[in-house]
């Protein structure tokens, strides 16, 4: 715990971005490729090179990179222990279930294939920062949770309650503001010129609020502006159909959104590409990731952002994200006995301790009452995940 605490004092006295401002301004250098036909935040390896090898390399006529930004436009810097199958908990001391082993293996396959390192969410959001990292895919706003949730946990990176109450308050305010700001964008969107109107109006009367409740620039205001925007302006329905049949769907929907000068004016500022586009029309629920990436960014933007991407990330972020994992599962359970009064059985189990990891707890009654529907669709991040499933 002592090298534990060493290699965490060093980063968060090391050379941090010198103020949030100073952080801000890195967004713009986001390193940004097309691969296999979905774009990305690039993803740092100890030797700082991007770590894409499990995906397929895009025709080398693609749209080049900028230099990569590994702080994502934040005060945080790439974890050097990332790799290190020494950091954090050590796993041999997590002793859960077979059948709980079952699903964590199924979600760490399907979330990031496995790979090694801090694994930043590949899908770029409206925030400039990947809502989630690690082998699990776990957003800041629920690291802190589990965090709080696991004394053992929290005194293994030194997170005081006090510590972990802060944080959780300033992504709960990060949060607030996004939903607020979401409100005052109607379903369609507003013209360019109306969305920047109301951007002006909404910094003009909450800058400093914002500022100091956040930890973000005043100028994430107008991207929280625009996340709305860009969820208003797209179909809220999935894509149905074989693999191929969505990708035409999806490719035909991008275009013609594209060529409405009020959506390319918004996709410029924000500097997403066709790809990004493509899986928000896909899965219409992925637009849940601009609200989880601002409360990340404003979480690595805080005091102790530093000690918070170490802990979602040591050894892949492997441990935090399998005691997730295990508790989720351990929830499911108990809420089914009390709910439908009777035990599941473990593909439903497995089923619904899958949309929790995906889509949060706040739900869970929704989906154990979804069970006992006849001729129910399963989601579609459930089937994927479920093809992992161990025998």
């Amino acid at each position: 715990m002592g090298q534990v605490t060493q290699a965490l004092d060093k980063l968060q006295t090391g050379a941090l971005a010198k103020t949030v401002e100073d952080a801000s301004q890195a967004v713009r250098s986001l390193a940004v490729r097309a691969h296999d036909g979905q774009s990305g935040f690039d993803r740092p390896t100890p030797a700082g090179n991007s770590n894409r090898a499990h995906q397929t390399a895009a025709p080398s006529n693609n749209r080049a990179s900028t230099q990569a930004d590994y702080s994502y436009g934040t005060r945080t810097r790439p974890n050097p222990r990332a790799t290190d199958p020494s950091a954090g908990i050590p796993l041999k001391s997590l002793n859960f279930s077979r059948d709980t082993n079952r699903i964590i293996t199924a979600i760490e396959k399907h979330e990031s294939n496995n790979n090694q390192g801090e694994n930043p969410a590949t899908l770029r959001n409206a925030s400039g920062t990947p809502a989630s990292f690690g082998r699990g895919q776990l957003i800041g706003s629920t690291a802190v949770g589990l965090l709080q949730s696991s004394p053992a946990l929290a005194q293994h990176y030194n997170l005081s309650s006090k510590q972990l109450q802060d944080l959780n308050k300033i992504a709960a305010d990060t949060q607030q503001h996004f939903d607020s700001i979401s409100k005052q964008v109607p379903p369609g969107g507003l013209s360019e010129k109306d969305l920047k109107q109301k951007i002006a109006t909404y910094t003009a009367n909450n800058r400093a609020r914002f500022v100091q409740e956040t930890g973000l620039p005043a100028s994430d205001i107008e991207r929280m502006f625009r996340g709305a925007q860009l969820r208003a302006q797209m179909p809220r329905t999935a894509l149905r159909g074989s693999r191929s049949e969505i990708e035409a769907q999806a490719l035909k929907t991008v275009n013609n959104l594209m060529a409405q000068p009020d959506f390319a004016a918004n996709i410029s500022a924000l500097g997403l590409q066709r790809g990004d586009l493509k899986a928000y029309v896909k899965v219409p629920n992925r637009h849940g990731e601009h609200r989880a990436g601002f409360a990340t960014r404003a979480l690595f933007n805080s005091r102790d952002g530093q000690t918070l991407r170490n802990a979602m990330t040591d050894n892949s972020g492997i441990a935090m994200s399998r005691i997730l994992i295990n508790q989720n599962a351990t929830r499911v359970n108990q809420r089914a006995r009390e709910q439908l009064h009777r035990p599941l059985t473990f593909p439903e189990s497995a089923e619904v301790t899958m949309l929790v990891h995906n889509r949060g707890e706040r739900d869970l009654s929704k989906f154990l009452g979804a069970l006992n529907q006849r001729g129910r669709t399963q989601d579609s991040y459930v089937r994927e995940a479920m093809r992992h499933l161990p025998q």
